[in-house]
Order: C-alpha cells, then sequence, then structure tokens
C-alpha cells in the first residue's frame, strides 16, 4: 500500500517559509522535517532543498521559488519515487534499455569524479613552475604590440599646424593650445587625449598612418611630433605617455599561464595512464578496419558486424563493426554524414577505446560507489527504468485507433518521418583546371571501376576511399569541403551515373564528380 500524506506536505511547504525552521533548531542531528512519506520511503526538507539546489540556475524563477511552486515540484518528485518503487518491483531497471541509459550517462558522471580525482587533483603547479612556463613560452602566448599615449590636435591648415607645434615646443600647456587650434571636437571634449594606441595599428579618430606610427614609437615621453598631413588633415601629437614593451608581464597573464599549464600537465598525465591501462588490458586498434568499415554492412552483416576493430583481454572492451555501426545509427543527419571521413572514424574509435579504458579502470577503482556522485548515478538508474516502465505500461498499453495513427502521421511525416534525398558520389579533385578538363576526358573513356580508381590514384590530389564520399544531403555539406552550394547544387542536379562538368571548389581545388548512386525523398513508414 502506498500512501502520501498531502496534509504533511502543505503543513511542512508552509512552515519552511513562514517558520523559518524554528522547529529544526531543536533537530540539528540530520533530522530534517518530513515533507512526504509513503511505504518504503520519505522526502525530507533537506533532501527537497538539495534536490532544488541541483536545479540550473537558467531554470529558476527570478524571484525565487513561491509556495506553489516548491509545492507542485514536492508533488513530481514524490509521484516519480512512487512510480521508480513500481517500476523495481516489475524489473524495469534490468531490462537492455535501462541499463544502456543508464551506463551512457553514468559514464559521464564517473568519468568526471575520476579525472577530478586521479587527473586535475594531482596537478599542483609551484609558483616555480608556472614563471618558468611563462618563461619558456611569453613569445608563443603573450607577446604584445608597443602602446602609446597622445594628446592630438587636428587642423585644416598648414599654418595654424605649424603654430600650435612652436607653441607646444616652447613649453604652452597643451590644453590652451587644443582649445585654440584643434578642429576635432570630439577629442577636445575628451582633452585630446588618445589611449592604447597600438604600433601598426588604426589610431582612433586619426585613422592609420604610417609616417605617424614609426614617428610616434621612436619618439620618447613629452616629445612633441611635427605636423603629419593626412586625410585632408594637419595632425600634431605629443607622446604623453609609452610602453615598449613587446611581452605581456606575468602579473598580468598569471591566470591564463597557470590555465594553461595544468592543461597541458593533465593532457600528459592522462596520456600517461592511458598508456598502462592500453598495456595492462592488452588494447589494440584495427585502424584500417575503422577507416573501411560500411556502416550498413556492418549492422546487416553477421560477417561485416564480427569484424573487431578494439581489441583487448577483457571482453567488455571488444568493440566491433557492429557496435560502431550501431552507435552510429542513432547520431543525428549530419554527424551521420561527418563520420564517413576515415579521419572521423579513427578520430572517433581513439576516443572510444580512452573513455571505455578509463571508465574500467574507473569502475575497478570503486568508483560506481563513491558517496560524492552517489545521487546523480541513482537518477541515472531511476531515469533508464522510469523510461522503460513508461514506454511498456503507457505508452505500449495505449489504444488508438489506427485512423488517428495514421493522421498524426500524416501530419508529422515531412518533419519526423522523412528520408532526407542523398546522393553518393566519387570525386576527382585537381591541383587545376587543366589537369581537371584533361581527367574528365580520360575519366568519361574508363570502360571499368578499377578504371576510374587508377585515374584518381595516378591524377588526384584526394585519393582516400578511391574518391567515394557521402551520403550527401539536401541541405547539408561537401564531406572534406564543408558547406559548398555550388557543389551541393551540382550534386543534385547531374544524373545517377553521370559526371558533372569541372568547377572550383570552396577549398580551391578543380574538381568533378560522378553520380554513384542517388537515393530519393522517402517515409519511414
Amino acid at each position: 500500500m502506498i500512501r502520501i500524506t498531502r496534509s504533511m506536505i502543505i503543513v511542512s511547504i508552509l512552515s519552511i517559509l513562514i517558520l523559518a525552521g524554528c522547529e529544526l533548531g531543536e533537530k540539528q542531528k540530520d533530522k530534517s522535517q518530513i515533507l512526504a512519506q509513503w511505504d518504503g520511503g520519505t522526502i525530507t526538507e533537506k533532501v527537497f532543498n538539495a534536490r532544488l539546489d541541483q536545479i540550473p540556475q537558467f531554470y529558476r524563477p527570478r524571484g525565487g521559488f513561491t509556495v506553489e511552486q516548491k509545492q507542485k515540484y514536492l508533488d513530481d518528485y514524490s509521484i516519480e519515487e512512487i512510480f521508480y518503487i513500481e517500476a523495481l518491483s516489475k524489473g524495469m531497471e534490468n531490462t537492455q534499455s535501462a541499463q544502456e541509459f543508464y551506463r551512457q550517462n553514468a559514464e559521464r558522471v564517473i568519468l568526471d569524479k575520476y579525472y577530478q580525482e586521479q587527473i586535475k587533483d594531482k596537478i599542483k603547479p609551484t609558483d616555480a613552475e608556472l614563471m618558468a612556463y611563462y618563461e619558456a613560452h611569453k613569445d608563443d602566448f603573450y607577446k604584445k604590440s608597443p602602446t602609446a599615449t597622445l594628446l592630438y590636435i587636428e587642423t585644416k591648415t598648414k599654418e595654424n599646424a605649424d603654430a600650435a607645434y612652436q607653441e607646444l615646443v616652447s613649453g604652452k600647456d597643451f590644453v590652451e593650445v587644443m582649445n585654440v587650434y584643434t578642429t576635432n571636437e570630439n577629442l577636445k571634449k575628451k582633452g585630446g587625449k588618445i589611449t592604447n594606441i597600438r604600433k601598426g595599428g588604426y589610431i582612433p579618430n586619426i585613422g592609420r598612418s604610417e609616417e605617424l606610427d614609426s614617428l610616434i614609437f621612436i619618439a620618447e615621453v613629452n616629445d612633441v611630433i611635427p605636423p603629419v598631413e593626412f586625410n585632408d588633415a594637419f595632425h600634431i601629437v605629443k607622446v604623453a605617455d609609452l610602453d615598449l614593451s613587446t611581452i605581456r608581464p606575468y602579473d598580468e597573464v598569471e591566470k591564463d599561464v597557470s590555465s594553461r599549464y595544468t592543461s597541458e600537465k593533465e593532457q600528459e598525465l592522462r596520456a600517461q595512464i592511458l598508456d598502462k591501462l592500453f598495456v595492462k588490458y592488452n588494447i589494440s586498434i584495427d585502424t584500417l578496419a575503422a577507416q573501411e568499415i560500411d556502416f550498413a554492412e556492418a549492422d546487416s552483416s553477421d560477417i561485416a558486424g564480427s569484424v573487431v576493430i578494439i581489441a583487448s583481454s577483457v571482453p567488455e572492451l571488444v568493440y566491433t563493426a557492429k557496435d560502431f555501426a550501431l552507435e552510429v545509427s542513432m547520431f543525428p543527419m549530419e554527424r551521420k554524414q561527418l563520420i564517413q571521413e576515415a579521419n572521423a572514424k579513427i578520430d572517433f574509435i581513439n576516443e572510444k577505446a580512452n573513455n571505455n579504458v578509463l571508465y574500467h579502470d574507473a569502475i575497478k577503482k570503486g568508483y560506481e560507489n563513491h558517496p560524492e556522485i552517489a545521487d546523480e548515478l541513482r537518477r541515472a538508474k531511476m531515469i533508464g527504468a522510469l523510461r522503460e516502465y513508461y514506454k511498456q505500461f503507457v505508452v505500449d498499453a495505449a489504444v488508438v485507433p489506427e485512423e488517428e495513427i495514421v493522421k498524426a502521421y500524416e501530419a508529422d511525416k515531412e518533419k519526423r518521418y522523412v528520408n532526407k534525398p542523398h546522393v553518393k558520389v566519387q570525386e576527382f579533385a585537381c591541383e587545376n583546371q587543366v589537369t581537371a578538363d584533361f581527367l574528365l576526358f580520360k575519366a568519361k573513356e574508363a570502360q571499368t571501376d578499377d578504371e576510374l580508381n587508377g585515374l584518381i590514384q595516378e591524377y588526384c590530389v584526394k585519393t582516400a576511399n578511391d574518391g567515394m564520399i557521402g551520403p550527401i544531403y539536401e541541405g547539408g555539406i561537401i564531406p572534406g569541403v564543408g558547406k559548398d552550394d555550388t557543389y551541393l547544387e551540382k550534386v543534385f542536379s547531374v544524373p545517377e551515373g553521370s559526371f558533372s562538368d569541372v568547377f572550383e571548389d570552396m577549398k580551391g581545388n578543380w574538381v568533378f564528380f560522378k553520380v554513384v548512386e542517388f537515393t530519393p525523398k522517402s517515409y519511414r513508414s
């Protein structure tokens, strides 16, 4: 029998806000007030407030939670806990989908804590180490341009410019001279001062002048530079301050130095840990198999799917082509497109191997029972079980007339059930137009795929996968090129089996392609 003491909930919420915890003053032994209870569990004020604190700031009411909002949240929290008990009673946490959901979410939580304790917390740089890093890398990261502060007068005539200059070099007060001669009203309001002028840069309110720039940065403080004419005006400047240093001082960049140093050391330590774990668990990666994988074949063929991409003496660390294909099948469309690139496959597999072995090591070290992440891990288990419970006992159990299903499908199919048209092409990319024109002539004469592949290997600047790229989706990107509207338009205008004309892509290569396969728009049923 499950029950919620509704009256107790209401009284408890009001007591939080009105009584300001009077009763809690007598209960300092971790016995905060019970806000909700049912057979098998309770929610205390401490637990409830901790749950509220986990809500991201972005989702919090600007003026704080009202009594009604807290009440609604507590009701939802209680109902969720009750349904979780029901889900556990039906074994939902043991279903494959719940366990997969838990693994995906627990991995992030556990690896974050593992990384914090095994790597980040072990990097504690001393002041001497940071200073040594700064000295070694200041030319790489902390260069700066010399800067100047100027006092400036602008005139429209040479006579006024010369007069202003003579008065300044004779020692007359700058502001007095400026007030008489300057025609720049904007700077006049600022006392003629221009700050933070960078060598070789643009001078605010003046413009860019190589002559004036060179004179400023060979002058000394308080020097007055003779009138310089450009942009239909005469410019007189007095150098008020100079900073000729070309390296930012340590105290100005100390935080950045610390951040860069610790980041590098963390990556070094991570690499060392991975090297040891790869040896310990006999990890090896078949990069060639990863590059050449055909996801559709790996998903449908037991032989192709059984190819081991990540090998290990530990069975749970073994990763096959079928595992890879399954993960890719759940990617968004654009990421599916990007993962077709050989380098993208290798990057993904390397990171997969790294994360899997670190996660395995974290589990071995007991991080699944780490008290500081216990609540997050329980939450991951709860949501996985609740999702499966909802699917089995709500979604699957719902009885919806066939005509309603058809109606909903027709209304949403363009947004939710459409397979965009896509094309697979063989690309011929050359350094110049002459080569591309010649190669197009040769390609049209070729009788076999092997002949086309040979032309690519002999003449083209991109030879991976014999020039095969795709799928290319309508409105998407060209793998290896990027967003190229001209290229994309040609892809969907050339018939299957035909060659395009020669054109220049956005990367500067002269290319043409053969449409190998065109898949028209369709709908998932």
